[in-house]
């Protein structure tokens, strides 16, 4: 019996020092904290400093480990929580402070884990960098907002169509000189404002246009 007891606990040993080096090199770091106010971390995998570059020793025992949220993210997570609170699967997206002192963008992805008798216990939760991401969108954001801007701008009018003729974009200089308002641009196409003599050439160019 012994002998099988200690086969036993050989075997334990092997199967969390295997699941350990797993997580240890997969592309997420994984961390759990309790589902309560305090939200006190109890567990953080060991990739965790080539992440954010603390050791995920340290980072347990920081009482202040929540301080790391970037301000103006800590609110927006936080009271949604509070509100929808023990949330079965919640996503976040926010800003995490590392250990050189620049901000990284995080995607928290979460898991609510109760008893037998269904009271939350704890969450598992899984960190992946999503920084690069989320530069590329603020690039688009601005680039748009620049197009936006120039466009709205100009002394000439400006309008584009789908390849159905519908109306999807235009500037005021547009909307002012045909009279329409914008709600009522968003609901024509070409042919409301073109003579019925250029319909079917205006038709023709679409559809090769559409094929190139």
């Amino acid at each position: 019996m012994a002998g099988k007891v200690a086969l036993t606990t050989v075997q334990l040993r092997q199967t969390t020092s295997r699941l350990e080096e797993l997580v240890t090199h997969a592309p997420t770091v994984i961390y759990s904290y309790q589902a309560t106010e305090a939200h006190t971390i109890t567990y953080i995998s060991g990739n965790a400093v080539a992440l954010l570059g603390f050791e995920a020793s340290d980072l347990i025992k920081n009482v202040n480990f929540w301080e790391h949220v970037h301000s103006e993210d800590k609110e927006r997570i936080f009271v949604t929580a509070k509100d929808v609170k023990h949330q079965e699967r919640p996503v976040y997206d926010y800003r995490f402070l590392d250990k050189d002192g620049s901000y990284r963008w995080l995607r928290d992805e979460r898991v609510l884990i109760r008893n037998a008798q269904g009271t939350p216990l704890e969450y598992i939760c899984s960190w992946s960098d999503i920084t690069d991401r989320k530069s590329v969108e603020e690039s688009l954001k601005a680039s748009e907002a620049n197009y936006r801007s120039l466009y709205e701008s100009m002394m000439d009018a400006y309008v584009s169509i789908d390849l159905d003729g519908r109306i999807r974009e235009f500037n005021q200089a547009y909307e002012g000189m045909l009279g329409y308002t914008s709600d009522e641009l968003m609901k024509l196409s070409y042919k409301d404002f073109t003579p019925s003599k250029w319909h079917e050439f205006e038709t023709r160019y679409r559809r090769r246009d559409s094929c190139s």
